[in-house]
């Protein structure tokens, strides 16, 4: 009979154990699937992306990349040399990366020496068009071009600096001498562009702004080519870069960059973002003083038709064709912002007609 009792106490006591296990076991599983579903929110809340495996770069791209003080530098001239600052794509191959960094620096170079700008601006007042679901009420759109070409001997360009950052950007100092041979040249074209639209509706405003830089260098049997063209529609923004004639992929990771010490302007004007690096934000801010450069030009101004519509009621048409020297004077990044300061020189207006704005 004492051997039965002590039996059924320890069956009660193992199933007693057993039964609290199972309750730890789901109480466990309810707490794990409660600090899942808090982790999203809690990544939701403060804008970090959820990763099924430590993320480390992401980390990492938190860290602001250093950049030497000679990288803020803008177009120079001392005694008989001209210098200029070039920035490759981020991720770039180290040679390649020289190459196009060099080549930008080089179109920098041809800019500062002599462009010719030509600019259009359409100013509709009161534009109306039928047969569509809505009517324009306002539009306004520029077009700007700046053309350089240089033709000079490849021993006339040296590069005194280089600097490669984490992000794959390789950054060098170029210097230009203007009295060396002029033998085995070498042909440099160059072209920056930039399209403003800005179309008002009872929808609201749209605004469309593009830009591309264009550079192109002819040696012998050799041709390099580099393009960047950005266009942003409202909040958007698409990116494509060619590089001997094939596309680079896109830039995925976020970069941030230290600030430039040496700058201390409270109102640094119009900033482009630098996330997706440095010579796109560069090439943007360029584009777009390119179109208040231009305002300031010898220009013809007129009424017009506008022929590309149904109906108008009013056109103002601005019309400048201009050599010009187009000087990078100095940028700065301020908080992953880039801005600058760009100079120009009115060599001769093209339109004998034009007047001074």
């Amino acid at each position: 009979m004492k051997t039965m009792r002590l039996l059924i106490v320890c069956f009660l006591l193992t199933a007693t154990i057993v039964s609290a296990q199972n309750v730890n076991t789901t109480k466990k599983s309810e707490i794990d699937r409660n600090k899942e579903d808090y982790e999203k929110i809690f990544h939701k809340e403060v804008g970090l992306e959820i990763f099924t495996t430590p993320n480390y770069q992401h980390l990492l791209d938190l860290i602001p990349a250093y950049l030497p003080e000679w990288t803020f530098r803008g177009v120079e001239s001392r005694r008989d040399t001209i210098w200029a600052v070039g920035i490759s794509n981020p991720e770039m191959d180290e040679h390649e990366g020289l190459l196009q960094a060099k080549l930008r620096a080089k179109a920098l170079i041809a800019l500062a020496l002599k462009s010719q700008m030509q600019y259009i601006s359409d100013d509709f007042s009161k534009l109306a068009e039928q047969g569509r679901l809505r009517d324009l009420s306002a539009k306004y759109q520029d077009f700007s071009r700046l053309e350089a070409e240089l033709t000079h001997p490849s021993a006339n360009f040296t590069v005194t600096n280089t600097f490669r950052n984490k992000y794959g950007e390789t950054i060098v100092l170029v210097g230009y001498n203007q009295r060396q041979d002029t033998t085995n040249t070498v042909r440099l074209n160059v072209t920056m562009e930039r399209l403003n639209v800005y179309i008002e509706t009872v929808e609201g405003i749209e605004k469309i702004a593009t830009s591309r830089m264009y550079i192109s260098e002819t040696a012998l049997a050799d041709t390099l080519n580099d393009e960047l063209i950005t266009e942003r529609f409202n909040n958007g923004l698409t990116k494509t870069t060619r590089w001997r004639d094939s596309i680079l992929p896109d830039f995925e990771r976020k970069a941030h960059y230290l600030s430039d010490s040496s700058f201390t302007d409270t109102t640094p004007g119009h900033t482009t973002d630098a996330v997706y690096g440095l010579w796109q934000g560069l090439v943007e801010n360029m584009a777009y003083q390119l179109s208040n450069t231009a305002t300031n030009l010898p220009a013809i101004i007129k009424n017009t038709s506008d022929t590309y519509t149904t109906q108008n009621d009013y056109l103002v048409r601005t019309v400048s064709s201009s050599h010009i020297r187009y000087i990078l004077h100095k940028w700065w990044l301020k908080q992953n912002d880039i801005g600058l300061d760009a100079k120009t020189e009115t060599l001769q207006s093209l339109l004998p007609e034009a007047q001074k704005n």
